[in-house]
């Protein structure tokens, strides 16, 4: 859903105004999809682009990876 695409967008321009410690993700992008296949790679991926502040990560199409629910759950519960 493009329309859903264009207000992460929004919304991740806005927390650039504060915050640099963005990860912004496509799924639709083969490029993004191949690179991150699998939940553990969606993980490593965050964990070696983040920094150690608070780190907004948005995910377009996330159901489309493999492993997803597991991915967000353990995200949620390290509180980026």
């Amino acid at each position: 859903m493009k329309s859903l695409l264009f207000i992460l967008k929004q919304i991740s321009e806005e927390i650039k105004e504060r915050s640099d410690n963005i990860i912004f993700l496509d799924f639709e992008d083969t490029a993004v999809s191949n690179a991150i296949p699998d939940e553990m790679s969606l993980l490593n991926y965050i964990d070696s682009h983040r920094r150690e502040s608070l780190c907004y990560v948005f995910l377009d199409e996330l159901q489309r990876l493999e492993g997803w629910a597991g991915a967000c759950w353990t995200l949620r519960m390290e509180e980026l």
